[in-house]
């Protein structure tokens, strides 16, 4: 997996995640224990191959995880696959479909009463699809691209054990869309979320 220089902002958030956790007081709550939660995200990807071709999509998500420790829980997730259609340089019209994403991941976060802040570090499959519209139609091309993935989050307790998740992930790999392009294409996907979690 080829990364570019876009994934120095994967470090800017990896700090901030291990700053805020470095900095976080003595746990008021040390539950254990599994959840689960559905979001909705929208997702901006951007194909890049020395020009690039940007691409807007909203998904469900859900997602299940476990805190096995004060400070780190481990999730999953899986989120529908959606489509958006862009304009190459040189005026031809293509459809990505994202294709549906699974996805494995670290959550360290803090333990606080009431709000907490959490980084998200793992990674997703996508099982994207490629193709030209017009001016004529071109085969579909594919690939289960495997991206690194990272975000940061906020989690507000609403009532008991339900919490309002807000998060920002970004999500960088190589797509082979050999009926296209001779060479790997960088895929740079940015998301926000927000959803509702249950910890049991």
């Amino acid at each position: 997996m080829r990364l570019s220089f876009r994934s120095q902002w994967t470090v800017s958030v990896l700090s901030a995640c291990m700053g805020a956790l470095a900095l976080t007081s003595p746990a008021q709550a040390a539950d254990r224990g599994w959840y689960l939660g559905a979001d909705v995200a929208s997702l901006l990807t951007t194909l890049d191959y020395g020009y690039s071709e940007t691409y807007s999509t909203t998904h469900a998500r859900l997602k299940v995880g476990y805190q096995i420790l004060n400070y780190l829980s481990v999730e999953g997730r899986a989120m529908s696959s959606d489509y958006d259609t862009d304009i190459d340089v040189f005026g031809g019209q293509y459809r990505f479909d994202t294709g549906t994403m699974l996805g494995v991941y670290a959550r360290p976060h803090t333990n606080f009463r009431n709000a907490n802040v959490y980084g998200i570090v793992g990674l997703t499959a996508m099982n994207t699809k490629y193709r030209q519209l017009a001016p004529f139609t071109g085969p579909t091309d594919s690939d289960s691209v495997v991206a690194f993935t990272a975000g940061v989050g906020g989690s507000f307790r609403m009532v008991d054990n339900l919490t309002l998740d807000v998060e920002a992930t970004m999500y960088v790999g190589t797509a082979d869309y050999g009926a296209y392009f001779i060479d790997y294409v960088d895929l740079y996907s940015y998301g926000l979320s927000a959803g509702l979690r249950y910890r049991f």
